[in-house]
């Protein structure tokens, strides 16, 4: 289950799009879920992934138990669950009370998954250290690293137009825009 849909997300595409894509031409049934349905039918069986991310963007700790409950019935249907984190969500920094009551939540889901991945040596002990005791031992955590994009990755997850619209690259206009521009002020006499 990841966050979004969007391929322009580097932990969407990186993490759910190309993986599910390498499964299926290996000849194993994979699909992704769309995260935006309103109530995602999640499978009665097989593996499920969720990015921890996808449970954080519910926005509020209700709204993230309330899709803790889903997993829970997806893994009472037979679902065995993986959490995937590509990132340190742990961190609360200032202290913001609305982001510890969402983070509280988070933790609460925690015991329902049977392994966590990680996509960098560096984020398993943060998340070992979140765990419960008795999970830590019997949920492990595997860093699975993101795989290597070609040029064709782009290609493979955009279209063209998306790809090229001036807003997909903010004020820098098209791909290359920026160097262009710099080469031309490079080559003026007096540079």
């Amino acid at each position: 289950m990841p966050h979004a849909l969007n391929p322009a997300y580097a932990g969407v595409r990186l993490r759910c799009l190309m993986p599910s894509r390498e499964l299926r031409r290996s000849g194993l049934a994979s699909r992704v879920l769309d995260p935006a349905a309103p109530s995602p039918a999640l499978p009665s069986g097989g593996v499920l992934v969720v990015q921890a991310k996808w449970l954080l963007d519910a926005g509020s700790p209700g709204a993230l138990r309330a899709r803790t409950a889903q997993l829970a019935q997806a893994r009472e249907r037979g679902a065995r669950l993986v959490l995937d984190s590509f990132d340190n969500y742990f961190l609360n920094e200032s202290g913001d009370p609305a982001r510890g009551e969402l983070l509280a939540a988070y933790r609460e889901a925690l015991p329902l998954f049977a392994l966590f991945t990680v996509s960098s040596p560096g984020l398993k002990p943060l998340l070992e250290a979140e765990l419960p005791p008795d999970l830590r031992t019997a949920a492990l955590v595997r860093v699975v690293g993101d795989p290597v994009e070609t040029p064709a990755a782009a290609r493979d997850f955009e279209s063209l137009p998306h790809r090229l619209h001036p807003g997909r690259w903010g004020a820098t206009g098209a791909p290359g825009a920026n160097c262009a521009s710099t080469a031309r002020s490079a080559a003026r006499p007096g540079n």
